[in-house]
């Protein structure tokens, strides 16, 4: 289903979205399906990651750090609360 909402864009196009719009896609369709696995981890859903990438990228913005900048994320493995 997300393939289908990508039908019809140019390949330039496609290559411009972010990570964080090809999540989008994909949780705009079904925000239940499982998006990451990790060991000893609790499966992360599209919606779920998407809310991720959005405090990520508001925690970001708030420090100056924009879509120009290009920026390296490692994770602690605690989650953001």
């Amino acid at each position: 289903m997300a393939e289908r909402r990508l039908e019809g864009m140019s390949q330039a196009s496609v290559a411009a979205l972010t990570i964080r719009d090809l999540v989008a896609v994909q949780a705009a369709c079904n925000p239940e399906a499982v998006a990451l696995v990790a060991p000893g981890r609790k499966p992360l859903s599209y919606g779920g990651l998407l809310a991720q990438l959005d405090y990520v990228f508001r925690e970001l913005r708030s420090r100056g750090i924009g879509l120009e900048h290009r920026v390296a994320i490692a994770g602690n493995g605690r989650e953001h609360g």
